[in-house]
């Protein structure tokens, strides 16, 4: 009987001395660095559109969209397509990045759709006008044509467009 108890007196030892090692090394850790990593104590994590608008420049033209996304103003965004300017998106900023891709939220998007008609020709193409509200849309920056502040006259020509 005496074999089983020594031994688990053994293990008892052990698993003292893992912990005493444990908390030596974070007292050693703490003297070099100040602080003690462990993965029970880690700091919150940024949320990853927190992190992209950080890495994004805070100067020149970006000051304006980290000034947007700061007091979540609307932003109008200009848009092309392959053969001239497909719309505008306005909406709130969410994140961008320094390729101005941009994350919108609480999208209103108006656009031209180009028209297959047979009476339609290539130099006279029918186009028509159309609008949706997304809750949000990603605008790669290739397609990004402007970013500007809208202002109040500027949504009356948008929204009866001619």
């Amino acid at each position: 009987m005496d074999g089983p108890a020594t031994a688990v007196v053994v293990d008892a030892k052990k698993e003292e001395s893992k912990e005493e090692a444990r908390d030596r090394k974070r007292k050693e850790q703490k003297a070099r660095t100040g602080a003690v990593a462990s993965r029970w104590l880690r700091t919150p994590k940024v949320p990853l559109v927190d992190q992209v608008a950080s890495r994004a420049p805070k100067e020149g033209p970006f000051s304006v969209l980290h000034a947007c996304r700061a007091s979540q103003m609307r932003v109008r965004v200009m848009t092309r397509h392959g053969r001239g300017i497909r719309g505008v998106c306005t909406g709130v900023v969410v994140a961008f990045d320094k390729h101005l891709n941009l994350l919108l939220r609480d999208v209103e998007e108006d656009y031209t759709v180009r028209l297959r008609h047979p009476d339609a020709t290539h130099a006279n193409p029918r186009l028509e006008h159309r609008r949706r509200t997304l809750e949000q849309a990603m605008l790669f920056g290739h397609a990004i044509v402007s970013v500007s502040l809208p202002t109040r006259g500027m949504d009356e020509v948008h929204a009866n467009p001619r």
